[in-house]
């Protein structure tokens, strides 16, 4: 290479980090705001207790550092009423929660903890989830912008499992769902559209979305999420770890999934290691940046 061709090669480099950094300084928000998904269904078969149960996501957010600002759970069991949904969040650090019914089962809620201020929660009904699954969404107040905050738990597929309950990941059945869930249309993709037109209405500038999808990357249901939706994991190596793990291969799916406008930078996203039931929790940073 020249000594000219050079020169120009690294003024092109210079002027894509100058790029960059001017991209980085739209964002009128300096410190990101952390958002975890996690379904805390199983984790506290081994942690039943309430005060268990707040260990064990204290012990989680330790080794992380710090806790995010915002959790959403899925098969949320460990509150009675709202009531005692609010004393939970305080004596966790979270000032502001909502929560609603999951589906049939009326045990397992939707949860979201927040140290933002939250505005009035809606339920959506998903007429195509034969279970009754519903999202959970709620305006959240970050500085002077508003980010819609939705929390989902799509219906489950039939699972052929072992007797200690692990999923027969290599069985034919498993094998056409997932051919089914991967080519063809299903309960989890119908769902995904419905989010997406629901979304559309509201006309928010800022989403996150997450939760426990039941479904893998590249699959129907989240290539229509990503029609309008950037997952927060992507690019990275992260995208490709599993968050389940009651599937015994030699690569474990993921299921777990943050979404988010692109008005919104996701910073850091990644899935946790340390696992306190059969999902790993997904947790990213996210920056609000003013319209180019």
């Amino acid at each position: 290479m020249s000594l000219v061709r050079l020169r120009a090669w690294l003024a092109c480099v210079l002027a894509s980090l100058v790029l960059v950094a001017c991209a980085q300084s739209s964002c009128d928000q300096p410190k990101p705001f952390t958002v975890m998904t996690y379904n805390v269904g199983d984790c506290c078969s081994s942690h039943p207790t309430r005060q268990k149960f707040k260990k064990a996501l204290a012990d989680l957010a330790t080794a992380e550092g710090e806790k995010p600002d915002v959790m959403l759970l899925q098969e949320f069991r460990q509150a009675k009423s709202q009531a005692d949904l609010q004393t939970l969040g305080e004596e966790m650090g979270y000032p502001h929660a909502v929560w609603s019914r999951s589906g049939l089962d009326t045990q397992a809620r939707l949860a979201i903890f927040s140290r933002f201020p939250l505005g009035k929660a809606h339920v959506v009904k998903f007429t195509s989830s034969p279970l009754q699954r519903v999202a959970l969404a709620v305006k959240m107040h970050v500085g002077a912008k508003n980010v819609q905050v939705v929390n989902v738990h799509f219906d489950h597929f039939k699972k052929d499992r072992t007797s200690s309950g692990d999923v027969r990941w290599a069985s034919w059945s498993m094998l056409r769902q997932l051919g089914q869930e991967m080519l063809g249309t299903s309960v989890r993709s119908r769902m995904a559209k419905e989010l997406n037109q629901w979304l559309e209405r509201q006309g928010a500038e800022y989403v996150i979305v997450g939760g426990d999808l039941n479904t893998v990357p590249l699959s129907g249901a989240s290539r229509a999420l990503e029609d309008h939706l950037d997952d927060a994991l992507w690019p990275s190596v992260e995208y490709f770890k599993g968050t389940y793990s009651r599937v015994r291969t030699w690569v474990q799916p993921r299921v777990d999934f943050l979404f988010h406008t692109p008005g919104l930078t996701a910073v850091d996203g990644r899935v946790l290691s340390g696992v306190l039931g059969d999902h790993h929790p997904v947790r990213s940073g996210f920056v609000v940046c003013a319209a180019p």
